[in-house]
């Protein structure tokens, strides 16, 4: 066989994989789009998500400010600055979400000084 023929063979079936594939592609959309339960799927996502939000970009403005956009543990000023739970209430505890997010709760860390701590339990210290 000559090296044409092999060409066109090979381009053939990728083409022919390629409309397959976007047919397929396109059915399962169509599908998604027609489906009865998906305003209340996307609605359940956003409930997640705004339930997700610990605390505003004002709050968070306010709490490098207070720290002087530096590391209350170390003193570093990081170019990632972190805000951190004191009482280790940022998301869940046992299970149930419920952050606290009163500004006297909230430090700013460094991303090794969090790191250290959520990983191998290093106690966070506010040197201010």
């Amino acid at each position: 066989m000559n090296r044409d023929k092999q060409r066109e063979r090979c381009r053939k079936y990728y083409w022919n994989n390629v409309e397959e594939q976007r047919k397929r592609v396109l059915s399962n959309y169509h599908k998604w789009r027609e489906d009865p339960k998906r305003s209340q799927r996307l609605a359940e996502i956003n409930r997640k998500a705004k339930a997700r939000q610990r605390y505003g970009v004002e709050d968070r403005e306010i709490i490098l400010k207070r720290f002087n956009y530096a590391c209350a543990n170390c003193g570093k000023t990081p170019s990632r600055p972190m805000i951190h739970h004191i009482d280790n209430r940022g998301r869940k505890v046992d299970g149930i979400s419920k952050p606290n997010n009163d500004s006297k709760n909230l430090m700013v860390v460094c991303p090794g000084c969090h790191l250290a701590h959520h990983r191998w339990g290093h106690e966070l210290k506010v040197n201010r």
